[in-house]
């Protein structure tokens, strides 16, 4: 079993190659070739920023039992670890694409630590290259699927978890697929802190009727806001959504610590 702190050997990761699963999936996959640019920045920085993941039956599973100490990974627990460091919050987001939104977080609130979560190569090979340009240290990857992810995540390390512009899954075929639905949320709730914050956002009216159908169901967890948060950069998702003349869709759920032992 790997080190819970241990990161990617980045020489080993270079494209994605689709393998059969047999569990729903929130994503497609897809074969992906890399940019010459980001696949130096991944050989270079990868093993900086990448977690090394132990695998199941795909690249992008996570091995069942295994425990991710995020603390860890972030070197929080080090001894040489300052006060500062140590009580950071942890921020993690789910589907960074390309990278805008943790890139912007990270270089504006450095103290922070941030967990990004992309299923796509590409993407994290890209915010690899970002963030290793602007030296960015408080930003670690996983190239995994989140629900796997989640599950191998030690109880209450996360402050936050973002979830903006999921893919909506329009299609009734396809909303199966979508990840927010109240049994995502309630393998969310023992991984997030009390007082712990779900932050998300959509431009998809029926997804974000389901999101709220779905998650005021449980109980762990209370709607709390349905303002745009400050801290999100208009992504080039919601550009497209405006252009359109879609309304942007935005709740927060905290933690109800009076029920988080149910």
């Amino acid at each position: 079993m790997q080190n819970d702190s241990s990161t990617a050997d980045s020489d080993t990761i270079i494209t994605e190659t689709p393998q059969k699963r047999t569990k729903i999936l929130s994503f497609v996959r897809r074969t992906s070739k890399l940019k010459v640019t980001d696949e130096t920045a991944l050989k270079t920085h990868g093993k900086q920023y990448l977690l090394d993941l132990p695998r199941d039956n795909s690249p992008l599973s996570v091995q069942k039992g295994y425990k991710l100490d995020v603390n860890s990974a972030f070197g929080m627990d080090s001894e040489h670890a300052t006060e500062q460091a140590v009580s950071a919050k942890i921020v993690m987001e789910i589907g960074c694409g390309m990278g805008d939104q943790i890139i912007y977080a990270a270089e504006n609130d450095k103290r922070t630590k941030f967990l990004g979560v992309e299923v796509y190569l590409p993407g994290i090979a890209r915010i690899i290259k970002r963030a290793s340009e602007k030296s960015l240290t408080n930003i670690k990857l996983a190239n995994a699927d989140a629900t796997d992810l989640i599950t191998a995540i030690n109880d209450r390390q996360l402050d936050e978890v973002w979830v903006f512009f999921p893919d909506p899954w329009h299609k009734n075929k396809h909303k199966k697929r979508r990840l927010l639905t109240a049994d995502f949320a309630k393998s969310l709730v023992p991984k997030l802190k009390p007082n712990g914050i779900l932050r998300i956002a959509t431009d998809n009216a029926d997804y974000a009727k389901f999101i709220r159908t779905s998650l005021d169901s449980v109980t762990q967890l209370k709607p709390t806001s349905t303002d745009r948060f400050a801290g999100r950069l208009v992504t080039a998702f919601e550009r497209k959504a405006s252009v359109r003349g879609d309304v942007v869709f935005e709740v927060e759920y905290v933690i109800n610590t009076s029920l988080m032992s149910n």
